[in-house]
């Protein structure tokens, strides 16, 4: 029966948790976990009893067979420091922070390694998990590792080089989708005194979930339901005009914004390994 660690219980690493507990391919004696805020690990401990909780990221190392590195990107280097002496050739480290290379990750474990991005969504096993293996993972190894986190969401499997962007529309997506229906609800409210803020919130959120359905399960694409919809001379015609004309800047900045910042991280992380490298 694999172990699998989890270093760092923050959002992302508790999501994957209670969404492989959810979903039934793990059990709760399977899993390690640890974090440096030692104060919440009795918070684990009651949400989920049978989990095995770790002093630290290096008895979690030993004791796991998968180890999921689920802390900020500029704490890498030091986890990695840590758990380096116990690190085995069979050992599989799972990491998911986009900004870290796999190149920089092989410089401190001589390991299998896979990176991952899962998204909040997994959580109710729809979200998208984006994939990409190093040279010692083999296809028996992708299998395994693929089948456990394809059991919280559909994976993506692609080249490293394309992590940075497709994070944008899978992982940051749902944040961005939300943001967007967001002001769509503040609108509506600006403009009735009839119905509350739940009211409206309930029937966009509707409105999404059933739109999505309908172009998922039709195989429709957007512009066929705009097409559907919006009769031409009719009200929703108007509306979509606006947007057209309003929103394609706008998902520029916000594209454009990602990016930049994703840059910026992305070079503190390669100072921070070109430095253990030169030395």
């Amino acid at each position: 029966m694999d172990r699998i660690g989890f270093i760092g219980y923050g959002s992302m690493g508790s999501m994957l948790v209670k969404g492989l507990i959810g979903s039934g391919q793990v059990r709760q004696e399977q899993i390690i976990v640890t974090r440096k805020d030692k104060s919440r690990l009795d918070e684990i401990k009651k949400t989920w009893p049978e989990i095995n909780v770790a002093r630290n990221a290096a008895d979690t190392a030993k004791d796991a067979d998968y180890i999921f590195i689920c802390v900020k990107p500029l704490e890498y280097l030091d986890i990695l420091k840590e758990i380096k002496p116990f690190i085995r050739p069979d050992h599989h480290i799972v990491s998911i922070a986009g900004a870290v290379a796999v190149e920089d990750i092989e410089k401190m474990a001589d390991c299998k390694i896979t990176k991952v991005i899962p998204t909040v969504l997994s959580e109710v096993r729809e979200g998208i998990t984006l994939v990409c293996h190093n040279g010692r993972v083999t296809e028996e190894d992708s299998a395994r590792i693929e089948a456990l986190l394809g059991s919280i969401g559909r994976i993506w499997r692609i080249d490293e080089k394309d992590f940075g962007f497709a994070t944008e529309l899978t992982s940051c997506g749902p944040g961005l989708i939300a943001a967007v229906f967001q002001e769509l609800v503040e609108a509506a409210l600006r403009h009735t005194d009839s119905f509350g803020r739940d009211e409206i919130t309930e029937k966009v959120l509707q409105t999404m979930y059933g739109t999505s359905r309908l172009i998922l399960e039709k195989k429709m694409d957007f512009r066929d339901v705009i097409s559907r919809v919006a009769t031409k001379g009719g009200i929703t015609e108007e509306g979509v005009k606006v947007i057209e004309k309003g929103l394609p800047q706008v998902f520029d900045e916000m594209l454009d914004q990602c990016m930049r910042k994703r840059e910026a991280v992305n070079g503190k992380i390669l100072y921070q390994f070109r430095d253990i490298q030169e030395r």
